[in-house]
């Protein structure tokens, strides 16, 4: 039964990775929908628009014409957190975003996945995990963003020189 995109039983309470996060309240199998990404269903232009201007970092892309604005109260799984070893991905499905369990979670585990964030500078993960490449960025564009940002240390090395 899905109550406000909920499928299984989870719970919102403090993270030690950021701020909240979502919390298995049940064990849930590999492959388990979790829970609905819901809200404001929008153009991609929009959506890129709050993302910036709004600062809202609850933009997640659809598909190639439409984002969904998950920022309002009743989408939980706005709450899974990032880490560079998640448990959780979101898949499109018959055109909505859902919460699906990549391995077997525990009850009491936090709900995560990998941003792979698409931006234009590198954004510091603080997951933690044995594997955590540093930053929430795609794993590609971290090499670029890196060169990119030794450059223009360069550039502002040599011009002070």
């Amino acid at each position: 039964m899905i109550n406000n995109g909920t499928l299984t039983k989870i719970s919102i309470k403090k993270s030690e990775i950021h701020g909240l996060g979502l919390f298995a309240e049940s064990n849930m199998p590999k492959g388990e929908i979790i829970a609905e990404y819901i809200g404001e269903k929008v153009l991609g232009e929009e959506g890129d628009r709050r993302s910036i201007e709004d600062d809202n970092p609850f933009i997640m892309s659809l598909d190639e014409e439409y984002d969904i604005d998950g920022n309002c109260k009743e989408n939980l799984a706005k709450f899974v957190n990032h880490s560079c070893e998640s448990n959780v991905t979101f898949e499109v499905k018959n055109g909505k975003m859902w919460c699906i369990a990549l391995s077997d979670i525990s009850a009491g585990e936090e709900l995560t996945t990998d941003y792979e964030m698409d931006c234009h500078e590198l954004l510091p993960c603080a997951c933690g995990d044995d594997i955590c490449r540093h930053y929430m960025n795609h794993p590609e564009d971290i090499v670029t963003l890196k060169k990119e940002a030794e450059e223009e240390l360069k550039k502002v090395s040599s011009a002070k020189a």
